[in-house]
């Protein structure tokens, strides 16, 4: 019996380590953006950090084709909405707003300035944006929500999530997609030192 109680013992030790080993690397991954109650997504590389112009007033286009029923189009709001709700001085400080305007027929990104388009698009980890800027600015937006994506809440989640890198956040190491669980939207505005240093609220 002994060495079966050993054998089972070494096993134990293995696996025990094997997850010491495991949190060790998770904790250096994300330790330099992460405190005891929040995660702090880094700079979007994509577009160097860049984000809609200070007190800007941001068209949103949303498809009614691709979003023909009341409860989608609400549950994009609501993301757009949360941003805007933390926008002020004890939030972002960016004092950007949003004004909806739903249409089957969205404007060709780039078109105008200050211009955030939602259309439905196969993706291969549930929503993608293209962010358009100039040398210092966002100045449009396209994301594009998987079709898989229906249940309401994911989607508001996921559209504050891809509303985030247009105001220069990246993506958190780890999180995956529908990262309301690790939102970078509304939720934690309050907390994220980035957005008030990109509008120089300090």
């Amino acid at each position: 019996m002994a060495p079966r109680n050993s054998l089972r013992l070494s096993r134990l030790t293995l696996l025990y380590l094997g997850l010491i080993t495991f949190t060790l690397i998770v904790g250096t991954i994300v330790n330099a953006d992460c405190d005891s109650t929040c995660c702090y997504p880094p700079v979007e590389s994509r577009t160097a950090g860049k984000a809609w112009p200070p007190d800007a007033t941001v068209n949103v286009y949303i498809s009614s084709t691709d979003f023909p029923t009341d409860g989608e189009q609400n549950a994009i709001k609501k993301a757009f909405t949360n941003w805007q709700n933390a926008a002020g001085t004890p939030g972002n400080g960016s004092n950007v707003s949003f004004n909806f305007v739903i249409t089957p027929n969205p404007p060709v990104q780039g078109t105008a300035e200050n211009q955030f388009i939602v259309k439905r698009g196969e993706t291969t980890n549930g929503a993608y944006s293209n962010v358009g800027t100039n040398a210092t600015v966002v100045q449009s937006a396209m994301t594009y929500i998987d079709p898989e994506v229906t249940n309401w809440d994911v989607m508001t989640d996921t559209m504050a999530h891809e509303i985030g890198h247009t105001f220069g956040l990246g993506d958190l190491p780890l999180s995956g997609l529908h990262s309301g669980r690790i939102n970078h939207g509304a939720k934690n505005l309050q907390r994220i030192t980035i957005l008030r240093g990109l509008y120089t609220i300090f």
